[in-house]
């Protein structure tokens, strides 16, 4: 039998290396750094970077000073987005620095954007507006289909887009942010007025903020649920969920789910998925600070002590109002 090594045409054997890496594109116009030192390297993000820091400085937003070796000094966030046209082409590209106000007291913490949202009712003019106890009127949770189209959508845009950096910790604004959001492309006067019905309602609870309270407990509690078939244009269900750390709310979600639901025990199982996933990267973070953890146990809740209920639907003012309080996160502040 001749074989290829008798011969001496044995081709050298070739080693494949298959790890895989992801390098950014630097030319890539629709890339989004995911952080400050990924962000540096390209132009048009450090030119966001610096547009957003005079704005701050302008504005006079905070003062610098010298931390003090007795003060925990609190990091802040870049955040950055691709602003498109209608097109899809590229308008600007934005950078926000996330800052927040803290208040310690005896026993708790207190986080809130008080400044920043002053400064927002300030810009569009609610500063003295009318007091709503809820935050979406049924009359305009979903535009009917004749109504009328903003003729200049980007007023709109730009509110919405504001207020999605308050949902850091404003909890209870979560839920109508999304139903604003979801309507970017196209929004009509009666989403713009469902939009500022929302700056109505933090003109008066703009003291409020999240709470952090002291507790030996170690355990985790999760809240979850979903509106079936909620959308009336889509059909598509609500998922919810909330997640504690001892009695302290540490993350929450208000999303459409991506696909229609057949019944309504399928729209839970996928919310149930989602927060699952969420709960799963929680629980390998507190294992990684050595926290140990008990095994997870399934709880069914009635109506009335559903916390996700918030995050799924609009409710009632007594409702609403009840919702804030058994969520024991949102307390008022001192201006």
């Amino acid at each position: 039998m001749v074989t290829h090594s008798k011969v001496g045409t044995l081709k050298p054997r070739q080693l494949l290396n298959l790890n895989t890496t992801t390098v950014p594109d630097p030319v890539l116009p629709h890339y989004i750094p995911s952080s400050f030192f990924e962000a540096i390297k390209y132009l048009h993000s450090k030119q966001a970077m610096t547009e957003e820091y005079n704005v701050v400085m302008h504005n006079r937003t905070w003062s610098l000073v010298t931390p003090s070796s007795s003060q925990n000094v609190i990091g802040s966030k870049w955040i950055f987005r691709v602003k498109l046209h209608p097109d899809g082409t590229i308008e600007c590209y934005k950078a926000r620095l996330v800052a927040l106000k803290v208040t310690r007291s005896s026993n708790s913490l207190l986080l809130s954007q008080q400044k920043y949202i002053r400064d927002l009712l300030d810009k569009y003019g609610f500063v003295n507006c009318n007091y709503v106890p809820t935050l979406i009127s049924p009359r305009t949770e979903s535009a009917p289909l004749d109504a009328t189209p903003l003729p200049n959508a980007s007023e709109y845009r730009q509110l919405v887009g504001a207020l999605q950096y308050l949902c850091i910790t404003r909890p209870d604004i979560t839920y109508a942010v999304n139903q604003a959001s979801q309507f970017m492309h196209s929004p009509t006067t009666t989403h713009m007025i469902a939009a500022k019905r929302i700056l109505r309602y933090l003109s008066t609870t703009k003291s409020h903020g999240i709470v952090f309270r002291a507790s030996p407990s170690v355990s985790l509690r999760v809240f979850t649920d979903s509106d079936w078939a909620h959308c009336p244009v889509t059909r598509r269900s609500t998922s919810g969920y909330c997640i504690f750390f001892a009695d302290n709310l540490i993350t929450w979600s208000s999303k459409k789910q991506v696909t229609v639901p057949r019944s309504s025990t399928e729209a839970q199982y996928r919310c149930l998925a989602a927060t699952v996933a969420d709960l799963t990267w929680i629980q390998y973070l507190l294992c990684d600070l050595s926290i140990s953890m008990c095994d997870p146990q399934v709880v069914h809740v009635p109506t009335h002590a559903q916390l996700a209920d918030e995050f799924t639907k609009p409710l009632s003012g007594p409702k609403f109002r009840q919702a804030i309080a058994n969520l024991c996160r949102v307390q008022p502040a001192k201006d």
